[in-house]
Formats: C-alpha cells, sequence, structure tokens
C-alpha cells in the first residue's frame, strides 16, 4: 500500500487552531478534513511538544492538535495553546473540540450525543471550596469572528436544515471502525438521587430499579445543538445534585475540564463539546458507550460551522512596506480563477495572478486599495506575487 504524499505549506497558510482533549477526538476531526497537508520541510521543526495535524476545512486551513495521553485538564489545555500560538502566530482563533458531560434542564431537553457551543459569557471556571461552588476566575468571551459564523450556521440551518446529520455520517464512513463512532441505542437520564450499580457497562442493574427520568422520544434521531455558557471545573463532576445546582446558579449548559484553560487567557475562542455524559455517577459508564458518537457530532458540528464562517483576516510584512498589508483568504481571487480559467484553477503565474488581482478589485471595492497598493509597490516583484498567489491568503 503506498502512501500518498500531502501538499506541502507554509505556516503562514493557517488560520485556525483547533485543539481536542485526546486523540479520539481528534480522530473525528481528522475525518471531516476536505484535504490533507503537510508542513513545509524547512519549517518542520517546531519549539513546542505538541503533535500536530493540518487540513483544511471548507475555505479555512487548519492546525490540529491534541492533549497528551492521560494529561488532561485546564493547565495540559493552556500548555498546549500556548505552543500552538508560538509556532503559528498568524493563528488568532482557536476552537475547542470535544466532550462535555450535559445538563438537561427544564428548558433545555440536553440528551446524549447533542453539541452544545460557548455562548454569551463562554466558560464560567468553577471550583468546589469551603463547602460551596464558587466562579475562581473571570473568562474572556467568546471569539467574535467564531461567534458570527454561530450565527450564519444557524442561520442557514434555519432555511435549508442542519448539515450535522450528513457530516456525522461521513466520520463514520471514513472511520477504519465504523463501530467507533456509531450511535448507541441507550440513552437514559436517572433521577438525581440515583446511584450507580456497578453491572454490565449498560446500566442495566440501574434500569432494573426503576430510577430513570420518563422522557419523551424526539420524533427524529437528530443532533440538537444548544447554545449557553459551559462550566470549567478542575475535576469531573460525577453528581446530579451537584451538576442540578450549578445549572441553577451559573446557567450554564454543560461541563468540561479543559476550556478554563484557554478562556481566562483572553484568547479568541469558540467551546464546541459533545454530550458524552449527564455528569452523574453513571458517568464513566455512559462515557464509555457515547465517546465515540459525541466526538463525532462536536466535530462534524465543527465542519457547519466553518462552512458558514467567512475567510479569516492576517496580517503579513512584506519589507520595505508601511504599514503592514492586510491579507484576505485567497479564496476570493481564486473564484475569479475558476471562473476565467477552470481548467488551471490549482495555481497561477505571477501575470496571471496579477490580473486576477485586478477583476477580483473590481468585483471586490473593498479590496481595491489594497490589491493597487500590492501592485505598485517596489518590493512587490514577481517572485513575490508568486510566492503570495499560492499562499493561501490574499491582499486586500
Amino acid at each position: 500500500m503506498t502512501e500518498t504524499k500531502l501538499r506541502s505549506v507554509p505556516k503562514q497558510a493557517f488560520s485556525l487552531g483547533i485543539v481536542a482533549s485526546s486523540a479520539l477526538e481528534a480522530a473525528a476531526v481528522r475525518c471531516l478534513f476536505d484535504e490533507a497537508y503537510a508542513l513545509r520541510a524547512s519549517e518542520e521543526a517546531a519549539p513546542d511538544e505538541n503533535n500536530y495535524c493540518f487540513g483544511r476545512i471548507g475555505l479555512h486551513r487548519v492546525v490540529l492538535t491534541w492533549l497528551p495521553s492521560g494529561a488532561a485538564g485546564s493547565t495540559s489545555c493552556a500548555i498546549c495553546v500556548r505552543d500552538m500560538r508560538s509556532s503559528f502566530p498568524l493563528i488568532q482563533d482557536f476552537a475547542l473540540v470535544g466532550l462535555a458531560g450535559g445538563i438537561p434542564t427544564a428548558k433545555r431537553d440536553i440528551r446524549l450525543g447533542d453539541v452544545v457551543e460557548s455562548h454569551f459569557d463562554g466558560v464560567i471556571p468553577l471550583a468546589f471550596s469551603d463547602g460551596k461552588w464558587a466562579k475562581i476566575d473571570t473568562a474572556a468571551p467568546p471569539s467574535r469572528w467564531l461567534l458570527g459564523a454561530v450565527s450564519s450556521e444557524h442561520s442557514e440551518a434555519l432555511l435549508e436544515g442542519s448539515r450535522v446529520m450528513q457530516y456525522l455520517a461521513s466520520v463514520t464512513a471514513k472511520a477504519a471502525d465504523q463501530k467507533t463512532f456509531a450511535r448507541p441505542d441507550l440513552d437514559v437520564l436517572f433521577h438525581a438521587d440515583s446511584k450507580h450499580v456497578p453491572s454490565d457497562g449498560e446500566c442495566s442493574g440501574c434500569l432494573e430499579q426503576g430510577v430513570a427520568v420518563e422522557r419523551i422520544d424526539r420524533k427524529r434521531p437528530d443532533v440538537v445543538v444548544h447554545a449557553g455558557n459551559i462550566g470549567s471545573t478542575p475535576v469531573a463532576v460525577v453528581n446530579a445534585q451537584d451538576r442540578d445546582r450549578l445549572a441553577s446558579q451559573f446557567d450554564i449548559v454543560a461541563l468540561d475540564c479543559e476550556s478554563h484553560g484557554v478562556a481566562a487567557s483572553s484568547l479568541r475562542y469558540l467551546v464546541i463539546r459533545g454530550i458524552a455524559s449527564y455528569c452523574d455517577s453513571h458517568a464513566s459508564a455512559c462515557a464509555a458507550r457515547w465517546s465515540g458518537f459525541a466526538s463525532a457530532s462536536a466535530a462534524a458540528y465543527l465542519k457547519s460551522l466553518l462552512l458558514s464562517a467567512r475567510p479569516i483576516t492576517a496580517k503579513l510584512n512584506i519589507p520595505g512596506a508601511s504599514p503592514p498589508l492586510l491579507l484576505v483568504s485567497r479564496a476570493c481571487v481564486m473564484q475569479t480563477v475558476k471562473l476565467r480559467h477552470r481548467e488551471s484553477s490549482k495555481s497561477c503565474c505571477p501575470a496571471s495572478f496579477r490580473s486576477h488581482l485586478l477583476v477580483v478589485s473590481g468585483c471586490f471595492p473593498s479590496f481595491a486599495a489594497g490589491s493597487k497598493t500590492l501592485l505598485a509597490h517596489p518590493c512587490c516583484s514577481s517572485r513575490a506575487i508568486l510566492e503570495l498567489a499560492n499562499r493561501p491568503l490574499l491582499l486586500s
């Protein structure tokens, strides 16, 4: 079996960082890459200890990393993101994708396999101290760019229907073992005062006690996306009564152990979590069954979100140019390339890049000033323009 050689791209090509808590969660995201990349050989040595995968989702080139095995938690997550920022300084936005425990209430019918996303206040860091739960720190609000993408995705879902189930099927189809991300049959919410009875891993002993909450079956088995605040605790909450108190006191929809590490650093972020348990005494048995499907749900929603997101703006310094010229996604010029030269849309020479840039400037007035500055600047030789043309960025 021959290995597929991946196209290499420079560090400046990437605009979004994705952080997963485990290899399972990262695998679900990788299943939804539209294209996989390798880093340029001259840039492979990184000054950090993260493992990375590189790819494209829609118009966005992303860097994916995951926490070391057995090193979950907010501190490990903060170190992971810090090192990614050091190695990829143009990345300003981060998506934390993975698992959480859901908090179903009378207002929110949260089920296993559903997705929650941080909203409003974003992440609320919590800890148990002096006999009570308390907010222990301030956290930055989520990224305005990613929240804008959330609004766009919700609008498109209302008009055209959700795409999450479609991408869920793609994850399952691409996995080496389709059972890894398959949807389990059993989804039971137990009363808050019930205690887990160790049995066969299916909570059959608990079911025999008759302590399950009666819930109306959903008409469709679709994954539902819930927006709200996500609580982040130093250790996993596995007590339903604590869970319910936290929901009432802090108005949170889910709990995890990692997101505080990013939210407390004033970074631009969005937390996307698949629900793998209900934060009760049955959590371990529940997560053992639902982690694969919940990871796939979170990854599927991430892809749907990024397909609704506009290209990210970044900055690049050209020697001798002052101030630095603004850059936007190369997708704008590629639209023109595909319309005029469909057979050669993957790359362009300096001359054709100049002409495409002028055409795009005419179609999009907001690009005009920057494009003229670029073309007239003495530093922008044919070689420099060729390098820019083959990056995922276009001067604006």
